[in-house]
């Protein structure tokens, strides 16, 4: 039967080649057309055809220069195979079914590499041959490799054969070659092109004295989610694969703790089921029912493109639901989501698939995220702003019927409040939270926070209506409470500490001035301003100090192996899975990364020291991020300085940021840690501007002429 119609179509093509033969010439055209565009890609679609034919082992082996063996397990060929295979752009398979490939041209990219293909599947045995259907159309040069079938008579294969079928192989393809092409593309194989095939879990390569095997496992913890592992010889990695109904998949790579980690760009690419090369502009890869170019490179933006997007961006959406909802993110996906960011360039460069996602994300958060998550709540949702205490924020969020994503989901939730922000979620207005100090009793923090950054943002002036906003918030802290400025007297006085923290909190001390003179909260006749005796503001600030510093010292560090001291002010353990190991040649940079590195629940401390972010250390503990500032300084108790830039970033992290006051002498390192120094120091600020000056000198003297 085999033979029959290998023969039945050889009569076909050949009666059609000879009565037409612009036809051949035209359909040869189109096939080195078709091998162009598949440049580089020819390994890619031998896969994808073997993971259609229900394989799950692959495997390819250069026997000699010019010969390739390409084997799978799968379905035999059937008559219908054999015809695809041979007409130009009909497949048996169908978009949208279980399939990969649906136009029935892949296989015509082997042109790129055979000068004649063996086909043996099951009873199928054929070749394709340019040489011999020239023969068979009289001659004519300009003739389609894969077109008029041939009987295989080659007996030379048949050890091979014998062995590949003894192993299980089922259909074997022989390319006959004249280049190495086939070679480099099975050296740079991704070991990720085997995320999102169906079946194939093995793959076997074997050229020029190199082989590799690479294997997938594949983990379901429920219908939806797969944690798939990827093991070779030069590649081993995880990932945590969530899908669809409508078979659509997002995959994030992860560690050995299942943490998810940050793949490079040009491994974060959408897959139409085979990796294409376009960027999702997320740090995940994508797959769905992308509509490709017939290289399979290039997504097109068309209705099945834009309805794949849809359906990806809600599984991202459905997964940080489920995160905030259960406060709770083992995975550690919103920390990685935070460093994304909008292409602002987009509108200026033409759209690319990337911006359509990154848009496609941030208008379903925005749509579905309050009303799924805010159902009790008026369906509202806020962003708690640096610059008010948690407790107040919570206070106004429970008395409007908000819901409020504060610090404290933030601690379970490390990075939230950055994701969401750039996501277009806003903070709590200004507005809300002055209006609500009239009938809610803030702290003094946030009341100093507050009024500082009603200074920013009408450092410029501000209407009547806001002048009374200002006037009838309860915000200030005078000597005999808190009060509005409006039910205040000429006689009241601030409290130094209040003022001296406002000073800390706005850019320039003459904004507050500023402010204050506003409201008639100075005395021109005595040219001061309406605060009470420094002195008071010393003594508190002295004590306030004393009583919330911690020190560490290394002499003494047996003690703290497995306990906290007693009646500590920081907020975590000082406990250490071993000894640290520090040394007098290191740096107190170096010292103190090893002092975090040894902590128990410390997964990984960067140094970022160069990077001019306002700290120096990421301290990534198991639940969370620190950013640690290291102040070096002679003897521990000497005073130290803030950047404007160290200052800022603290008060943007709060009890994220941390100071390491270090003093390493010959032989002994002591640490003063200090967690929120905006919160529990008063700072002073200021103004400072250094000149270098070099009154004389001497080097190498150049003496020559220019032209004019």
């Amino acid at each position: 039967m085999s033979k029959n119609i290998i023969l039945e179509i050889q009569a076909s093509f050949v009666r059609e080649a000879i009565s037409s033969p612009l036809l051949l010439a035209d359909l040869a055209s189109m096939e080195k057309y078709i091998s162009e565009s598949y440049q580089g890609r020819s390994l890619i679609e031998l896969l994808q055809n073997a993971d259609d034919a229900l394989s799950t082992k692959f495997i390819i082996e250069r026997v000699n220069k010019t010969t390739y063996i390409i084997a799978n397990n799968g379905r035999e060929f059937n008559d219908d195979d054999v015809i695809s295979i041979c007409r130009s752009g009909v497949s048996t398979k169908q978009r949208k079914s279980s399939f990969i490939g649906f136009r029935g041209i892949g296989f015509k990219s082997i042109v790129n590499y055979a000068k004649c293909v063996h086909i043996i599947s099951g009873e199928m045995k054929f070749t394709f041959s340019k040489e011999l259907s020239q023969k068979l159309v009289n001659g004519s040069h300009n003739v389609p490799l894969i077109r008029i079938p041939h009987e295989f008579i080659e007996d030379k294969y048949n050890a091979y054969l014998e062995e590949l079928w003894n192993k299980g192989f089922s259909t074997i393809f022989i390319f006959e070659v004249d280049s190495d092409k086939l070679s480099t593309e099975m050296s740079i194989f991704n070991s990720t092109s085997m995320l999102f095939l169906n079946r194939i879990q093995e793959i076997s390569f074997s050229y020029d004295n190199h082989s590799n095997i690479y294997k997938i496992g594949r983990e379901t913890i429920n219908n939806n989610l797969v944690v798939a592992s990827i093991n070779s010889e030069d590649q081993n990695n995880r990932w945590l694969i969530l899908n669809d109904a409508n078979k659509c998949s997002v995959a994030f790579q992860i560690d050995s703790n299942n943490q998810v980690i940050k793949i490079d760009n040009d491994e974060a690419v959408i897959h139409s089921f085979m990796p294409t090369k376009e960027f999702t502009n997320l740090p995940l890869k994508m797959n769905g029912d992308f509509s490709t170019d017939p290289s399979r490179t290039k997504v097109i933006i068309d209705d099945e493109t834009l309805l794949a997007i849809k359906y990806c961006v809600m599984i991202i959406v459905d997964l940080l639901i489920k995160i905030i909802k259960e406060e709770n993110d083992p995975n550690f996906v919103v920390r990685l989501l935070s460093d994304v960011n909008k292409d602002e360039l987009a509108s200026f460069r033409g759209k690319k698939v990337g911006d359509y996602i990154f848009e496609e994300l941030q208008y379903t958060l925005l749509e579905k995220l309050p009303k799924l998550v805010a159902k009790d709540y008026e369906n509202r949702i806020c962003l708690q702003p640096a610059w008010i205490e948690e407790k107040d924020f919570i206070n106004i969020c429970v008395k409007n019927k908000i819901l409020g994503i504060s610090e404290r989901l933030e601690r379970k939730i490390p990075n939230l409040l950055v994701f969401l922000k750039k996501m277009g979620f806003e903070e709590m207005s200004l507005k809300l939270i002055v209006l609500e100090s009239r009938n809610l009793e803030y702290s003094l923090e946030s009341r100093a926070k507050i009024f500082a950054e009603l200074i920013r943002t009408y450092r410029f002036g501000f209407n009547e209506d806001e002048r009374d906003l200002i006037t009838n918030s309860k915000l200030l802290e005078f000597e005999n409470g808190c009060k509005s400025i409006s039910s205040s007297k000429s006689s009241d006085k601030l409290l130094p500490t209040f003022y001296a923290t406002m000073c800390n909190l706005v850019d320039d001390e003459k904004d507050l001035q500023w402010m204050l003179k506003k409201f008639n909260l100075y005395d021109y006749s005595t040219g001061t301003f309406n605060i009470s005796d420094n002195a008071t503001m010393k003594n508190n600030v002295n004590s306030e100090f004393d009583s919330k510093i911690e020190i560490y010292d290394s002499s003494d560090l047996d003690s703290l192996l497995f306990n906290q001291r007693e009646n500590s002010t920081y907020s975590r353990p000082v406990t250490f899975r071993e000894r640290p190991s520090f040394q007098k040649w290191k740096s107190v940079e170096e010292n103190v990364a090893l002092f975090f590195e040894k902590m128990v629940n410390v997964v990984k401390v960067t140094d970022v020291s160069k990077s001019n972010l306002g700290y120096d250390l990421e301290v990534q503990w198991k639940d969370k991020i620190n950013y640690v500032e290291i102040k070096s300084v002679q003897n521990l108790g000497d005073p130290f300085t803030m950047t404007n830039n160290e200052y800022s970033t603290a008060v943007q992290f709060g009890d994220k940021y941390e100071l390491a006051i270090v003093e390493q002498l010959e032989s002994t390192l002591k640490i003063c840690l200090i967690q929120n120094p905006n919160k529990m120091l008063t700072l002073f600020k200021r103004v400072t501007r250094w000149e270098w000056v070099c009154n004389e000198y001497s080097g190498i003297l150049i003496d020559t002429n220019i032209s004019a």
